[in-house]
């Protein structure tokens, strides 16, 4: 990936949105100053992949989970999101996928939780609320 300071078209040219919580708007706001500053970057100048990733990568080593990527990062959000119910529709566009082969390749289907599923199937048949045997 090129190491540029400039700011130029999303990657594919394919926009994407992103949701994210208030107090995260909140404290990225600030950070911003002017509408029409970005929020990370130095001298006014953009923060390039690179230098996010150089300063990600030394933060996780820090706190012991070297080895731990942005990219890496994208694997673990999207398989977050599905298992939590986000439509496969939705996901495509907040990462910017065209296909669902895609999306295939960074959604891992072997690291799901079934403890949320097993409390709903639970839930929905009226049994117990938890791991206690004597409640079953």
């Amino acid at each position: 990936m090129q190491d540029s300071s400039e700011t130029g078209p999303p990657k594919w040219h394919k926009f994407r949105s992103t949701a994210y919580p208030d107090i995260l708007s909140a404290v990225l706001e600030r950070r911003r100053g002017s509408p029409d500053e970005l929020v990370f970057s130095r001298n006014g100048v953009a923060i390039t992949y690179k230098k996010w990733s150089k300063a990600f990568r030394a933060a996780a080593k820090g706190l012991g989970l070297a080895g731990a990527t942005l990219h890496g990062l994208r694997h673990s959000l999207a398989t977050h999101l599905r298992e939590a119910g986000v439509s496969d529709e939705h996901i495509r566009a907040a990462f910017g996928w065209s296909n669902a082969g895609v999306q295939e390749g960074y959604t891992h289907r072997e690291l799901y939780s079934l403890d949320t599923h097993t409390l709903a199937v639970d839930k929905i048949l009226g049994g117990s609320h938890g791991n206690d045997p004597e409640s079953t």
